[in-house]
């Protein structure tokens, strides 16, 4: 079974831009690289 590949937008404050997938929090994040494989990862500026 072949991963999906996203973008991945991680932030808890701002709006997430399009072609990305947001994770609002670090623990999402971890979530999502376990079921996704990710092209770009995009970090806040507070992280």
């Amino acid at each position: 079974m072949g991963e999906e590949v996203a973008n991945l937008y991680l932030d808890d404050l701002r709006d997430c831009p399009p072609g990305f997938v947001p994770a609002r929090s670090l623990v999402e994040a971890v979530r999502f690289f376990h079921s996704h494989e990710v092209n770009l990862l995009s970090l806040g500026g507070s992280l």
